[in-house]
């Protein structure tokens, strides 16, 4: 499932589920040809939201949405309650599109090239090129956008020679003073994409640890996820466009500023495609562990599984901060990025993560957002 589709379908539950009853601030207004929700059904809403959502932008196979479609409106008694929700599901999708469709995104799957030290430059690589997201961020406008990274540093100055020599030294393939831990992490977080990742990870967590706002409080946490993830594609794209910084592999390769050229220096895995600065890895994972954080506590520990590769892998974690600052440097250890692009990074993400808790805010209770154990989680039937 796309990054955008997330962001469009959890926001539009959340949404579904306030009109029905009102505990949260929605994220899209209320449409004036949308039905009233009080006698809707929850589950009958929530169900058509995401049949409507996941069919009208073609994500899965047909036969895997309708079939648990089928299943989930089975399950809700017929009736007047049924019907209301289906309408309003309807309804909510309807309007959660529309508004994406209005806001400006359009793809694009190239970057600036220049010869110029410090500039990005096609690298050995086999990977497939990413088509990039051109398009306004949704919790900030694009000044605000632009103003939460700050400009790399110099070329040639000691923070860059220092990280380059850093680099060189433990993110080469061969001859590396990597540990066997660290390589393990690097390969890790490489085989990943992290927004589904810690959607993952949240929707193991809200099953163990129900919300004290049961559906209400699930729907708001997974959408302040999917629509933080969305941001930080948006604004790491866009910043990675602007600065258009090179990767470690040509800085060391070619030399210059200070650093002495080593044309047959590799990194451990196949540096991205595409400009290095900042870093989408240690962006979206301070995205996600510092939500995560807020939802379940700091020190909650959890097993982030990596998803969208043949092999699902799996590792523990005893915090989020611990899994989010592994995965920072795992682009160290893997030879694509510099240290300060990681410090950097990580500071991005942890200000859209508190940009992102400033919406959806409680309109009745404020203690609704704490978590408790679940029932099935503490034993009891």
């Amino acid at each position: 499932m796309r990054r955008y589709t997330l962001s469009i379908l959890f926001p539009a539950i959340h949404d579904a589920l306030n009109a029905i009853q009102p505990r949260y601030t929605r994220w899209t207004p209320r449409a004036a040809d949308e039905p009233r929700g009080a006698a809707a059904s929850p589950e009958a809403a929530i169900a058509t939201v995401a049949h409507e959502v996941l069919t009208r932008l073609g994500q899965g196979r047909t036969p895997d949405r309708e079939a648990p479609y089928a299943a989930a409106m089975a399950r809700v008694p017929a009736g007047p309650a049924r019907d209301a929700g289906v309408a309003l599901g309807r309804a909510v999708a309807n309007a959660a599109l529309q508004r994406r469709e209005l806001d400006g995104y359009a793809p694009y799957s190239s970057f600036s090239v220049s010869n110029r030290p410090w500039r990005w430059r096609p690298t050995p690589t086999d990977f497939q090129r990413d088509v990039v997201p051109t398009t306004a961020p949704l919790l900030f406008t694009p000044e605000a956008a632009t103003a939460l990274i700050p400009p790399p540093p110099a070329f040639g100055s000691d923070i860059y020679r220092r990280d380059t020599e850093q680099v060189r030294r433990v993110g080469r393939r061969d001859q590396s003073t990597r540990t066997a831990a660290q390589t393990s992490s690097a390969l890790f977080w490489a085989n990943q994409v992290s927004h589904r990742g810690f959607m993952d990870a949240a929707v193991t967590l809200l099953e163990e640890r129900r919300p004290a706002d049961g559906l209400w409080g699930s729907a708001r946490a997974l959408a302040l996820i999917a629509i933080a993830m969305d941001d930080a594609a948006v604004i790491i794209w866009q910043a990675k466009e602007r600065y258009s910084v090179w990767r470690p592999v040509t800085a060391i390769q070619i030399g210059g500023g200070g650093v002495t050229p080593d044309p047959d220096w590799m990194p451990l895995i196949n540096t991205p495609p595409f400009p290095e600065y900042p870093s989408g890895h240690a962006t979206d994972c301070a995205v996600g562990a510092a939500l995560m954080a807020s939802f379940f506590g700091a020190s909650t520990p959890f097993t982030y599984r990596s998803l969208g590769v043949q092999q699902i892998y799996s590792q523990r974690f005893q915090s989020f901060a611990a899994a989010s600052h592994d995965c920072a440097q795992s682009r160290i250890w893997a030879g694509v990025h510099w240290a300060h692009t990681e410090d950097v990074s990580e500071e991005l993400g942890a200000a859209i993560a508190r940009q992102a808790l400033t919406h959806l805010v409680p309109l009745v209770r404020p203690d609704a957002q704490g978590f408790a154990p679940s029932r099935s989680a503490q034993g009891r039937p």
